[in-house]
């Protein structure tokens, strides 16, 4: 067997730890329907809008730039919850850079139906003001298709949610892992490589959101979130 394979391992006693079950731990028991959509359907916003490659290009420029501007280079920002520390001067400071990058405008419209009827939502820090509630339907329509975990579209949010931890450094997949194929996702759902990839991917995302891993973040907003959606129409969150 190839050193070169297992380089990134962990050994733990006579085991040996592929990397990304070193750095976010076990598998944990967390919702996707009731924790990681609120926190995740900002990226599938930006996806709708303006496709997928487009969206990877606009989402990576406004991460890059919090983790600059924070100085928090290991910081991944998939979840909208993170984006709260995003404030004041910093807020100031990503807008003009995001501008000067000819990104902020199709970020600020993909993400109007998200902050402007989610009163609270730390992405509003793209926004010198909160946008005047609208577009209720679109916001509407990207949950329904997000509940559909497996689906293109929703394996394709959550591969830029991943990808995100590999730009961040903070995910490193070995050789030989369906996953180390990460860019061959594109394919999906059309070949069996790609279904492999989708699901590493959500498996992934399961032990990002995992307390004391990357993704983690309180629950706060995603209950929030949902209070809401029942205040603008009632209804029932499916168990997935």
């Amino acid at each position: 067997m190839s050193s070169g394979v297992l380089k990134d391992h962990a050994r733990k006693g006579k085991v040996l730890v592929p990397p990304f079950v070193h750095l976010l731990g076990p598998m944990r028991d967390v919702s996707w329907s009731k924790q990681m959509i609120p926190e995740l359907c900002w990226i599938a916003l930006v996806h709708a809008k303006h496709g997928d490659r487009r969206a990877v290009e606009l989402i990576t420029a406004l991460t890059r730039s919090v983790r600059t501007i924070l100085d928090a280079p290991t910081s991944v920002l998939a979840a909208c919850s993170s984006y709260a520390q995003v404030q004041g001067a910093h807020a100031g400071e990503l807008r003009a850079r995001l501008l000067a990058e000819g990104c902020l405008n199709e970020l600020q419209v993909a993400l109007v139906p998200l902050v402007s009827n989610y009163e609270g939502c730390a992405l509003t820090c793209l926004y010198e003001s909160v946008p005047t509630a609208a577009h209720l339907e679109v916001g509407r329509e990207i949950l329904e298709q997000l509940y559909e975990r497996d689906s293109r579209f929703s394996t394709m949010v959550q591969a830029t949610a991943v990808w995100l931890m590999f730009d961040a450094g903070v995910l490193k997949v070995a050789e030989g892992l369906a996953l180390a194929s990460f860019p061959k996702i594109e394919d999906y759902p059309n070949t069996e490589l790609s279904r492999q990839i989708g699901g590493s991917i959500r498996a992934t995302l399961n032990m990002a959101f995992g307390k004391e891993s990357p993704l983690y973040v309180s629950l706060d907003w995603a209950n929030r979130f949902w209070d809401l959606g029942m205040t603008m129409q009632p209804c029932e969150v499916r168990n997935v």
